[in-house]
Parts: C-alpha cells; structure tokens; sequence
C-alpha cells in the first residue's frame, strides 16, 4: 500500500503497482516555472548578501 498527498490510498501489485505510486507522486507535485525558480534564487542570494551586511554593521559597532 501507499500513500499520496495522505489521503489517496493505492493497492495494486507488480509493474503497476511502480507505474501508479510514480505518476500519483508526480501528479501530485506542482509544475515549477524556470522562471520562478531563478526569481526565488535571487532573493535568497539578495537575503544573504544583505544579512551579511547587516552582520559586518552590527559587528563594527562592537569593534570599537
């Protein structure tokens, strides 16, 4: 037996038992658009970058 999305459950065996438990995983994962995925990567990359200049800010106050 296995689970998808922890409400559909599946009961087969053999080659379409593998056949179905892939496409009810696949079907459950949304499609990700290339675009967005380079969008979410440049915010996090822009977080970080200005996390470590609020790091460097915040340490040089207690350099002094």
């Amino acid at each position: 037996m296995a689970t998808s999305s922890f409400t559909r459950k599946i009961v087969v065996t053999g080659k379409e038992a593998v056949d179905t438990i892939i496409d009810a995983l696949v079907s459950d994962t949304p499609k990700k658009d290339p675009e967005e995925i380079c969008r979410r990567k440049e915010s996090l990359e822009k977080n970080r970058k200005r996390g470590r200049e609020l790091l460097a800010q915040f340490a040089s106050h207690y350099k002094k």
